[in-house]
């Protein structure tokens, strides 16, 4: 799979994270349910309303093109949204449509707080959530939405980010050391 980023000098692939199936499933079932209600409603009003008999069928057809039109956005938003992780970031691309794409970073170093959200039954049952990471940026929050295994996930950026913060200190205090020794050598 080509990455729609470039990895930095010392960055290495860590997770290239997707929706959870489940959660497109149930997205695609519930757009096929709303359209047959949709269907259903207009058959039972074409039924018990004999004036306009002409616009019922197509009005059948326009609920089938939206229904279709709206599953092949979410098969495509399936295909198309991806979480990298890395040992230095995160990154969000998301590509809505085959013209928009949305191209997000933070720092592992900028992520304060970490939190998995599973609301509902099939989330708990298939085991799929929200990660929602706090950061110091201006926007606040980079989430992983309808991820699998949230926890897991969870833990993982954890460790990372404790590791990122680690490197940059560990960077800082060398970087430190040498201007100091610097400025200690005398002059000749």
């Amino acid at each position: 799979m080509a990455l729609p980023i470039t990895l930095q000098a010392d960055e290495k692939l860590v997770a290239v994270k997707k929706r959870h199936p489940i959660y497109v499933i149930l997205k695609g079932i519930a757009d096929v349910v709303i359209a047959g209600l949709l269907i259903w409603g207009i058959s039972w009003v074409s039924n018990n309303i004999a004036s306009a008999s002409g616009i019922w069928p197509w009005l059948y057809v326009v609920v089938i093109l939206a229904a279709a039109g709206y599953l092949g956005v979410i098969l495509y938003s399936y295909f198309n949204d991806l979480w990298i992780v890395t040992n230095q970031r995160l990154v969000d691309s998301l590509r809505k449509t085959p013209f928009n794409h949305a191209l997000s970073s933070t720092d592992l170093i900028n992520v304060q707080d970490i939190n998995v959200h599973k609301r509902g039954i099939m989330p708990t049952l298939f085991n799929f959530g929200d990660v929602v990471c706090q950061t110091a940026s201006t926007n606040g929050t980079f989430s992983f939405s309808g991820v699998g295994q949230p926890a897991q996930l969870m833990e993982m950026l954890d460790r990372l980010r404790d590791e990122a913060r680690r490197q940059s200190q560990k960077e800082l205090r060398q970087a430190m050391s040498a201007a100091s020794s610097q400025t200690a050598a005398p002059s000749s």
